[in-house]
């Protein structure tokens, strides 16, 4: 959740609820491959921007 591709992600499709709960607009196949990708470092090509804008709805 701390790394910057979430959180712009975040920012741009969701935010917080009332309850504090995160809110991603991602449908649900492509928030999987971001978390992959966040997590093997080695295949973020390409910038965030570009990135967070092909994930958001």
């Amino acid at each position: 959740m701390c790394h910057p591709m979430f959180q712009e992600l975040m920012q741009r499709s969701g935010g917080l609820d009332a309850d504090g709960q995160i809110i991603v607009g991602s449908e649900v196949v492509l928030f999987e491959h971001l978390l992959w990708m966040i997590k093997d470092s080695s295949s973020q090509a390409g910038s965030m921007e570009e990135l967070v804008d092909f994930y958001c709805c």
